[in-house]
């Protein structure tokens, strides 16, 4: 993984050249865990700092992570956790790998008033004189996570492997008269027992009407026979997410839900096979609509299509009504089209993969069938 880390250094470097940017001030803890490449380091707190410039990598911590760190990093980041604020330590670090010369500091557009206040106060007299320049809302630690490197695919891979596993448990266990809660905890326990690290985000587990709902969450809703039942699931491996929905029915539903379900099938496999490097998430999202409308579902899916994943669950790029940029080869996101009618039923249809020169490559290896147990 070191080498992976410097792979990411150095095109985090390149951006920061290209904006004249001598040192990034990095806060949020994803980027920290995608610049180091720690594994099992970082949880959710937002205990750290990273300093990244040519002069090298600085990551200050506390106490609670500093052997952690310092054993993660072996000596190719420098590890702090002397007791003070990380604006003081950056200001510490920079006075000695800069030796008083001006340089322009860049951050992320994430940080708090809070965060950005104690920055202010630290280096009031070295904005002042202008020895440090800020360059605010810097946002392209996002956009160098956009572009997947071979070992994040093979992550994004290994969780996804673990889902569709999951799912195969789920419908040899599953029971008429069991709850969404129940089954959804049976879910997330099984993925961890066959190699998960966590779950990538809460389980959807809805059953029948609840289903219209496309987020709802999990309840003591008793899933009757000849009723769909969405799962909305996903695991965590070495820090990557997947990310799938399908859904199943104890005895065959009704020839509504059929219909219905062959509508989002077409309306996922048609975007599916359009995507590549030379289309935009907003076209892809109007596929989607156009083919649901083709078969009398029109104004039946309210949400976006799709979005990326990698080390979080919801990343760039989105297929959506917003995004009108050309996707990139190496990026990664979900197709997922749905149907969800009040007081019926809802249906979705999800799968994920990356974006490249010849098309779209599916880590989900589940068919798309709605599944008649």
């Amino acid at each position: 993984m070191r080498g992976e880390s410097k792979l990411r250094i150095e095109k985090f470097l390149s951006c920061m050249k290209e904006r004249n940017i001598d040192a990034f001030y990095v806060r949020d803890v994803t980027d920290i865990a995608y610049l180091s490449s720690f594994e099992r380091v970082f949880d959710s707190e937002n205990a750290h700092a990273l300093l990244v410039c040519d002069k090298g990598v600085f990551l200050h911590t506390d106490s609670r992570y500093e052997l952690a760190c310092v054993d993660a990093a072996q000596n190719d980041i420098v590890v702090s956790a002397e007791p003070i604020s990380h604006a003081a330590w950056l200001q510490n670090t920079i006075r000695e790998i800069f030796e008083g010369k001006g340089i322009v500091i860049g951050v992320e557009d994430t940080w708090s008033v809070r965060e950005k206040n104690s920055f202010l106060e630290t280096f009031k007299d070295s904005l002042a004189s202008g020895k440090v320049v800020l360059s605010e809302e810097c946002d392209f630690a996002v956009g160098v996570r956009l572009i997947k490197t071979p070992y994040e695919i093979d992550c994004l891979k290994s969780a996804q492997a673990i889902t569709d596993a999951a799912f195969d448990y789920i419908k040899s266990i599953v029971k008429v008269g069991m709850s969404e809660r129940e089954l959804a905890v049976l879910l997330d326990r099984h993925m961890i027992d066959i190699g998960a690290d966590d779950v990538a985000f809460a389980t959807i587990v809805a059953a029948g009407e609840h289903a219209a709902s496309p987020h709802a969450i999990p309840s003591d809703k008793r899933i009757e026979a000849n009723t769909p039942v969405l799962v909305d699931f996903g695991a965590k491996k070495n820090g990557y997410c997947s990310d799938m929905t399908r859904v199943f029915s104890i005895g065959k539903p009704s020839d509504e839900v059929m219909t219905a379900w062959d509508a989002v099938v077409c309306a996922n496999e048609a975007v599916e096979a359009a995507l590549c490097c030379d289309v935009s998430g907003v076209q892809m999202h109007e596929l989607a609509l156009s083919v649901l409308k083709e078969h009398g579902f029109e104004g039946c899916m309210g949400h976006g299509l799709g979005h990326g994943v990698g080390m979080q669950i919801h990343e760039q790029p989105c297929l959506n009504p917003r995004n009108r940029s050309l996707l990139l080869c190496g990026s990664v996101v979900t197709v997922e089209p749905g149907i969800y009618l009040p007081g019926k039923f809802g249906l979705r249809l999800e799968d994920f993969g990356v974006v490249t020169q010849e098309g779209f490559e599916v880590f989900t290896r589940q068919n798309h069938n709605l599944a008649i147990i």
